[in-house]
């Protein structure tokens, strides 16, 4: 959900990206390919719970900062929360996914 807009009639806005979510992990370093935006940045674990500090690209052209945080992956998937910013509002919202088998 938008928020702090420049223009305020952009805040609230609700948006979504389904279709596959991909993520890869070599060490700390962690890449996100959603259908639209990809997101690449460092993770760092914490107990059961993780966090990743990332910026993303997406095909329309939008770049900014995301961290997603309380991230649990399971074997039937991940699930988690995220903020961000672009340079026109900041956002948050949550991130799931299933595992296909």
């Amino acid at each position: 959900m938008s928020r702090n807009c420049i223009n305020p009639l952009l805040n609230n806005v609700r948006t979504e990206d389904e279709g596959s979510l991909s993520i890869t992990q070599v060490g700390p370093l962690i890449t996100i390919h959603a259908p639209t935006c990809t997101f690449v940045g460092t993770y760092s674990q914490q107990g059961q719970i993780g966090r990743a500090d990332t910026t993303y690209v997406c095909t329309n052209g939008a770049v900014g900062s995301v961290t997603f945080f309380d991230m649990h992956v399971e074997t039937s998937g991940v699930v988690g929360r995220y903020t961000g910013r672009d340079p026109i509002c900041q956002f948050d919202g949550n991130i799931g996914g299933y595992r296909k088998q």
